[in-house]
């Protein structure tokens, strides 16, 4: 990246990093999953940098690619903080660290949702998106899109106090974006640490393959 792409993209960064920042927290409902989410999708539109005007969107459909990748699945920890009946079990061997702190009602809501209907739910309540913006954004079929909008406003109305469903999820999205003041100063900088350790992880790892193929280049010779 030149001198000029590096300070378009940290006053990119500068820019748009709240916003991108409060739909990460709305796609995880933690603060730390969502700061790590931003990272490694600022990461990727830094390696593909075209412009600010294409990175706003890049960034938003790599944070959601990056989700339903493996992000938004459910975990142990999450089941035993929503579950009154579990939620003593946490102080067991090997659960105490998976138990996250505890989450608003939408947040839980949606933490029990499959990551698409999760996804659809945040970008057409949460960012107004149409059905087919989101599809574009998720690069999904809109038929999907539309399936997974309408089993998702059912389950939330199920899960929480009924009625008018949509109404209520928009304003708890909206509480919960409002969560979100502001980036740390050093984001950009953060996403550059974030590169330098992928470049040395990969080399860690090529040192290793490398290694054992020499081992086993000296063993075959020797047998």
């Amino acid at each position: 990246m030149s001198a000029g792409d590096d300070a378009a993209f940290r006053a990119f960064v500068a820019e748009q990093g709240t916003g991108l920042l409060r739909t990460a927290h709305l796609l995880t409902g933690d603060p730390a999953q969502a700061h790590d989410l931003l990272l490694t999708a600022l990461d990727a539109a830094r390696r593909e940098w075209t412009g600010p005007e294409q990175a706003a969107r890049g960034t938003r459909r790599a944070m959601l690619a990056e989700q339903l990748s493996w992000r938004g699945r459910l975990d142990l920890g999450e089941v035993l903080a929503d579950s009154p009946l579990l939620s003593g079990t946490a102080g067991l061997p090997g659960l105490a660290a998976a138990a996250p702190a505890r989450r608003s009602p939408t947040a839980a809501a949606l933490a029990r949702l499959p990551p698409l209907t999760r996804a659809v739910l945040v970008l057409r309540y949460g960012e107004g998106l149409s059905v087919a913006e989101a599809a574009a954004d998720l690069a999904r079929p809109e038929a999907d899109v539309g399936a997974a909008d309408r089993r998702g406003l059912a389950r939330y109305a199920e899960q929480t106090d009924g009625g008018d469903a949509e109404a209520r999820l928009r304003r708890a999205l909206a509480a919960q974006a409002a969560e979100v003041t502001g980036v740390p100063a050093d984001l950009a900088d953060q996403v550059w640490v974030r590169a330098r350790g992928r470049r040395r992880h990969r080399a860690g790892l090529l040192v290793v393959v490398v290694f054992l193929l020499a081992v086993l280049v000296v063993v075959a010779l020797t047998i």
